[in-house]
């Protein structure tokens, strides 16, 4: 149903103009057109206009208030690449997980770099393409210019340069590596606040209902740029605020990611001004209809002269006779609106042209169809139309020159002999002189090759060079058809990311379709080394000589890795485990990708070691380190083994996460004190003792034989 313009109304009608994010529908001009003029779309396309106009008759919503953009500052990261170097140089944060940004159009890798061809406008404006009177102002691109909220840093505060009070807020953001959820409160200068309801953002690629596409993006990692006219793609979000909160100041807006897989990346507000009125052009014709937009929607409408014009409750006007009327909204606030109107006694005849295709393979052929209206008489029989080709439409199609109509309709067979892009228009002319002869408008067909190819790299021949190789299948291929194409990493490899019209595959997929085809394509991977060896010097701190260690593992799935920028061998922690040494030091490694366990860890250690502890959390809970056996410890000389379980006891972060942190250092058993030497007697002086005792014997003897004694 129409209404609100938001992620979840494409559609909406504004000022006789149709608006939708939707590329493949183009119609403008749809009413207050010219005398006899015509409004030109595609015939394949005609059953999206009728279900868009039976939604719009049927919808009591309204939309395309005017939107001007809001001063605001807080945003924490650059994920815009511009002036002249590397994107990370630029930049402060990837504007997803693949550490892929925005690029402005004066981004250039050097000097001599060829000129972007697409990227943000260099003042910054955005004008949504579904409502454009909804615009927005980016931050600098030399700046902080998003507020990026994650899982890991989920909230931020936009604060308002200056604060104003407003009816509606509209939010333009996107998602990075899928969709996200956010929630959002309002702060008022009088310190109360209100919360708005948690919307939802979809992927910055292939998001439906989106206001700017095909910017493209760039690599913060290589500079490597994806051009692509329908992505990546931003998103407004339009949020009404209550009736008691339209005088309010607003001096902040606090955010909150809420869920979902993505990185939520908010670029910049807009809001209708408290005093806005209504919206919508003020002449028409008898027996025409046009549509007036509200600030606000669910009010009451009334015309104070119905025998001129009458009003329903969606807004929409009707004419039904020359004069002039005063159409009045009174909104949900009680607050009322006013809008002049003036009736015409004419109609004018209106032509339009559709096509089976809008883009057909050469040497085929399509049908051009005119169908010509007028709203007294319904039909006009009495006149012909002429269908003219070339770049200047002026030179009649074959066959299709003063073409009768029959039953409204006036039809042209065209066969398509030469590729590009080809412009038709279609003229209507009577002979009544009461009739209006219609003005030319264009319609235009692609006439493309019968089949396409696909630009593959890595090819199988450089596989080795570049860890894998991509094939595609089938190359070429046939125009409106599907190609698959698949990483082929090799032994020791794994796919680390697309890139080309691959770049919307995750890296966990091997497997990428190329659906449609309608251009020749380019497809690219990058493939990483599953490192499962680290090679380092020891680090001891106790006086012993550094050496070379080797770890290894077994186990933990194909895609299991060392990190090797977050592995290295360190000293040991002050606290040693009792009665031990630790002589080489640690080994604090990290293992990335794993997705199963338990992984079997080995390290030769550059001596023979006694021992091996870990050093980390024991538990979940535990707010400190401390020293562990590992599990299934084996000591062999300078090898030991054990092993290790993602999320279990032994990995540092204590989560499930394919992610394993593990500290780990050799033991030795510390040596015992040494035992103090009683020192000893020289021969002399040992013998001397002997004879002092000798003495003290024979002493002892004489008082015995005593006469004393008998």
């Amino acid at each position: 149903m129409l209404g609100t313009c938001n992620l979840n109304n494409p559609y909406c009608w504004d000022q006789g103009i149709w608006h939708t994010s939707l590329s493949d529908i183009d119609m403008t001009s749809i009413t207050s057109l010219p005398a006899t003029s015509i409004a030109l779309h595609n015939f394949a396309k005609t059953a999206k206009l009728l279900a868009i106009f039976a939604a719009y008759a049927a919808s009591s919503q309204l939309c395309a208030q005017t939107y001007t953009p809001i001063g605001t500052t807080g945003y924490n990261h650059d994920v815009i690449a511009n002036g002249i170097g590397n994107a990370a140089s630029s930049t402060s944060h990837g504007l997803d997980e693949l550490n892929y940004v925005l690029k402005s159009l004066d981004w250039k890798l050097t000097d001599a770099s060829q000129a972007q061809t697409s990227g943000l406008p260099l003042d910054g404006l955005i004008v949504s393409n579904s409502s454009p009177q909804q615009s927005y102002q980016l931050q600098s691109y030399a700046a902080n210019n998003s507020l990026r909220l994650s899982s890991d840093n989920p909230n931020g505060t936009l604060v308002l340069t200056d604060p104003s009070a407003y009816r509606a807020l509209s939010i333009l953001a996107t998602s990075g590596s899928g969709t996200s959820s956010f929630s959002a409160v309002v702060h008022f200068s009088d310190d109360t606040q209100t919360t708005l309801p948690i919307q939802s953002v979809s992927d910055w690629f292939g998001g439906l209902n989106y206001v700017a596409s095909g910017m493209g993006r760039v690599s913060r990692y290589n500079n490597s740029v994806e051009n692509n006219h329908t992505n990546p793609r931003l998103y407004q979000i339009n949020m009404d605020l209550l009736c008691s909160d339209h005088n309010k100041v607003i001096s902040t807006i606090e955010f909150t990611r809420e869920s979902g897989p993505g990185i939520l990346n908010i670029f910049a507000l807009s809001g209708t001004d408290k005093n806005a009125g209504l919206v919508g052009q003020s002449d028409l014709f008898t027996e025409q209809s046009i549509t007036l937009h509200a600030p606000l929607k669910g009010g009451s409408w009334s015309s104070d002269t119905p025998t001129v014009a009458i009003v329903d409750n969606t807004g929409k006007v009707s004419g039904i006779a020359a004069g002039q009327a005063t159409i009045t909204y009174t909104s949900p606030c009680g607050t009322q609106h006013t809008h002049m109107v003036t009736v015409a006694n004419t109609m004018p005849t209106t032509t339009a042209l559709s096509s089976t295709s809008a883009a057909a393979v050469l040497a085929s052929s399509i049908t051009l169809t005119a169908v010509v209206t007028n709203s007294n008489s319904n039909s006009n029989s009495q006149g012909s139309v002429t269908f003219l080709s070339g770049a200047d439409a002026s030179t009649p199609v074959a066959g299709c020159t003063g073409r009768p109509i029959e039953q409204n309709q006036a039809e042209c067979t065209v066969t398509l002999n030469t590729i590009g892009h080809h412009r038709y228009v279609a003229k209507f002319s009577s002979s009544n002189p009461a009739i209006a002869n219609s003005s030319s408008s264009s319609i235009g067909v692609d006439v493309l090759p019968a089949s396409f190819l696909v630009t593959v790299s890595p090819l199988p021949a450089d596989a080795a060079a570049h860890g894998g190789s991509i094939t595609c299948s089938p190359n070429p291929v046939n125009t409106f058809t599907h190609a698959r194409c698949t990483a082929n990493p090799e032994p020791g490899y794994m796919l680390g990311s697309w890139a080309g019209d691959c770049s919307h595959t995750p890296s966990s997929s091997n497997a990428c379709t190329l659906s449609n085809v309608t251009a020749d394509q380019t497809v690219s991977a990058q493939f990483i080394q599953v490192q499962t060896s680290f090679t380092g010097t020891t680090s001891p701190s106790d006086g012993t000589a550094a050496g070379t260690a080797t770890a290894s593992f077994s186990g933990g799935g194909s895609t299991c890795r060392f990190d090797a920028g977050n592995t290295a061998f360190v000293t040991a922690p002050q606290t040693l485990p009792q009665g031990q040494t630790m002589p080489h030091g640690m080994l604090d490694f990290k293992l990335i990708g794993c997705d199963t366990t338990p992984v079997t860890v080995t390290i030769t250690w550059p001596d023979q070691v006694q021992g091996l502890t870990k050093w980390g959390k024991a538990s979940a809970d535990a707010t400190s380190s401390s020293h562990f056996q590992p599990s299934n410890l084996l000591v062999n000389g300078r090898t030991t083994t054990f092993t290790v379980q993602d999320g279990q006891l032994g990995d540092d972060d204590w989560t499930i996460n394919g992610e394993i942190v593990d500290p780990v250092g050799a033991t030795v058993q510390a040596a015992l004190p040494q035992a103090v030497p009683v020192p000893t007697l020289g021969h002399l002086t040992l013998a001397l003792l002997s004879l002092f005792a000798a003495g003290l014997a024979a002493l002892g003897l004489r008082k015995r034989s005593s006469p004393l004694s008998s």
